[in-house]
């Protein structure tokens, strides 16, 4: 082989190979500015308070007395985010509240 015909089949392997490396690092890029504005979508969403006509709020301090000062005795299950009580509110209807503990929201921004 000539001394030419191994420069051009050197230079036009890198040229691929420099080809190939823009085309995926064009399609990372991509990819990874999708998934910002998942993110961002989801962090705006969750932001939005929704009411609803058929949903009542409650106070913390009718929460905390229809499950008798969130005693043990009315614990139902305990997980990573929080415990479960067992409430009976003022009208009889018994209820699942979910009592989170500090620091256990998930934060989508970590």
């Amino acid at each position: 082989m000539s001394k030419g015909a191994v420069t051009r089949i050197v230079l036009g392997s890198i040229t691929g190979l420099i080809a190939i490396s823009l085309v995926m690092l064009f399609i990372f890029y991509k990819k990874k500015s999708k998934h910002k504005q998942e993110v961002s979508k989801k962090q705006s969403i969750a932001k939005i308070p929704i009411k609803a006509a058929s949903v009542k709020g409650f106070s913390f301090t009718e929460l905390e007395k229809a499950t008798s000062g969130f005693s043990e005795s009315s614990l139902v299950a305990q997980g990573g985010y929080g415990k479960a009580y067992k409430g009976i509110l003022d009208n009889g209807t018994t209820v699942a509240i979910k009592r989170a503990h500090q620091g256990s929201l998930q934060d989508v921004s970590k």
